[in-house]
């Protein structure tokens, strides 16, 4: 009895592992050599960097020729959805006093064209959250094109006050699902998005210049409501270029152009 209690009986796993004899072979067997693993980026036996199968270091696919070119055709396209925004917005002023005698309202009622128009760009802003997160940056954006198509189809052929003002409502959504979804493209870009952001906003302000020249010119005619072709007839082109440039496509995921915006410069 005092044997056993000065000699306690080891545990049976504990007796099996010490039983073992931990010899440098056996140690180097059971280790596993962690550098014997391939990473990308990681130095060879010959010295040479390793690569992830593409040809490049560090995991980033290298650029070619075609990306460049549709990451500018890509920028280039919502440069003439800002444009068409500035002409928008430019085009209302001179016009004013020609919708104020065709339709015999006054100044405070002639208003309520910006109060609405600013309606719809905050019904706009407001459902571009959910219209993003459903339908995408290509669809929501073409949507936006759309809501033009239609204000500018409807204010063509000048229509009673009342539609003509709701007109403007539609107007207003259109441009703030465009003007968001614009911006938040340039913003992501990797290589000068502060640069190309200004030269967005560059095209919007070339089109708010150009619109009041041929406003003007509208605004002394029989047909003043002739001006809303013209709109028209760029909003027209620019939901075809939207549609072609970026194929109503969404921009996470493996979209066509998410990695070509990540590389464009």
């Amino acid at each position: 009895m005092e044997l056993n209690t000065l000699n306690p009986r080891k545990d049976p796993v504990d007796a099996t592992v010490h039983s073992v004899p931990q010899t440098p072979q056996n140690l180097s067997k059971s280790r596993v050599d962690l550098t014997s693993v391939p990473t990308i980026g990681s130095t060879g036996r010959n010295g040479h960097a390793s690569t992830n199968g593409h040809g490049s270091a560090g995991g980033e696919l290298p650029i070619t020729h075609q990306q460049k070119i549709l990451a500018r055709i890509q920028f280039l396209s919502l440069c003439w959805t800002l444009f068409l925004a500035g002409w928008n917005d430019g085009s209302t002023g001179p016009l004013l006093p020609r919708i104020q005698e065709v339709y015999h309202v006054g100044f405070t009622i002639v208003s309520l064209i910006f109060v609405f128009a600013c309606v719809g760009f905050i019904a706009g802003a407001v459902s571009n959250i959910h219209l993003t997160d459903k339908l995408g940056f290509g669809k929501t954006i073409v949507f936006g094109s759309l809501c033009q198509i239609v204000a500018y189809a409807i204010q063509a052929g000048a229509p009673p006050f009342p539609v003509f003002v709701l007109a403007y409502t539609i107007n207003g959504v259109g441009l703030a699902l465009q003007d968001a979804q614009a911006n938040g493209f340039v913003a992501t870009l990797k290589d000068h998005p502060e640069s190309k952001m200004g030269v967005l906003h560059a095209a919007y302000g070339l089109g708010a210049f150009a619109s009041p020249l041929v406003a003007t010119q509208f605004a002394q005619l029989p047909r003043w409501s002739f001006h809303y072709l013209a709109s028209l007839g760029i909003a027209v082109s620019n939901t075809i270029i939207l549609i072609s440039v970026f194929k109503l496509q969404r921009q996470d995921g493996k979209t066509s152009f998410s990695s070509v915006q990540k590389y464009s410069d």
